[in-house]
This record gives structure tokens, sequence and C-alpha cells, in this order.
């Protein structure tokens, strides 16, 4: 399995629901998946960070503007 590289840890706080990134977001371990890229996370994403007790979490992408999310889901469906 490839090593992830330049990983930037992010503060739980930081996840809200509806968040997207544009790579997938990390556990704190750096190996399993919290979040796909371009996800939006859902309260039982946030339920699970409060109830395991999950410090930070990692990921190699940005926070992306969901309403630019939106206008592209649109586009597309048209």
């Amino acid at each position: 399995m490839a090593e992830v590289k330049h990983l930037m840890k992010l503060d739980c706080s930081a996840i809200q629901e509806g968040v997207v990134f544009s790579a997938p977001v990390y556990f704190d371990d750096g190996k399993n998946m919290f979040l796909a890229a371009g996800a939006p996370a859902k309260q039982y994403h946030l339920d699970a960070l409060s109830r395991w007790k999950i410090p930070y979490l990692l990921t190699g992408g940005t926070k992306l503007d969901p309403s630019v999310l939106r206008s592209c889901d649109a586009r597309a469906d048209s």
C-alpha cells in the first residue's frame, strides 16, 4: 500500500454537517478513511467523532465550498 504523504491535521471542530473536502479525510491513524473526497459530512459522522473521542483527523485536501458543489451537481443533472 502506498504511503500517504503531506497530510494536514484537522481539529474535529472543523468538521460540521455538510462540510466537503477535496481529498479523503482519515482518522488520526492516517490509514482508516473517515470521509470520502467530495462526500458531505452527515450528523452520524459528527456523532462518531464524539462517541469515539477522536481528537483530530487528517487530510491532504482542502475544504470545498458546498454552494459550488451544488451548482456543479445541478448542471450535471441537466
